[in-house]
């Protein structure tokens, strides 16, 4: 009994886990598709041509600060619906479906190898901590999807 009740604590941190990093996406997502917006950026541009301000360069600045822009509200709806996976994988651990565990356990292990690459292009503390933290639930998931069978 006391090996049941370990694994439903592991899963149950594991999908706290996964619902802490969808609620951060979600966050993230909705920051970049609403703070960096046309009418921001408009305002701004305004502002600085009423004082005549080096507009040839302002052009060129602002050019690149709309390449920018869209850039950052695909990267937000990019976040927002990678969210949605977390979510799928905490709620379902958390309803203790077998198949959030196979989920889970596919998802987290298909992207441990761009973590990786990430970690190694630019090492921080962070991105060690997550690699180090998903390769355990994939290795967790693993050996508990494997060895009840």
């Amino acid at each position: 009994m006391d090996q049941k009740k370990k694994q439903d604590d592991i899963l149950l941190l594991i999908a706290i886990f996964k619902l802490i990093k969808g609620i951060i996406l979600i966050i993230l997502g909705v920051s970049l598709i609403t703070f960096f917006n046309d009418g921001h950026v408009a305002e701004i541009q305004n502002w600085i041509y009423l004082r005549d301000i080096a507009p040839n360069i302002i052009d060129s600045v602002f050019d690149k600060i709309d390449f920018v822009i869209d850039h950052k509200k695909m990267i937000g709806f990019g976040a927002i619906f990678y969210s949605i996976f977390f979510f799928i994988e905490g709620i379902g651990l958390l309803a203790k479906k077998k198949w959030a565990e196979y989920f889970t356990l596919i998802v987290t292990s298909s992207l441990v190898p761009f973590e990786i690459y990430e970690l190694v292009k630019e090492v921080s503390i962070t991105k060690l901590i997550v690699v180090f933290i998903n390769t355990a639930i994939v290795y967790y998931l693993y050996k508990k999807v494997f060895s009840e069978k």
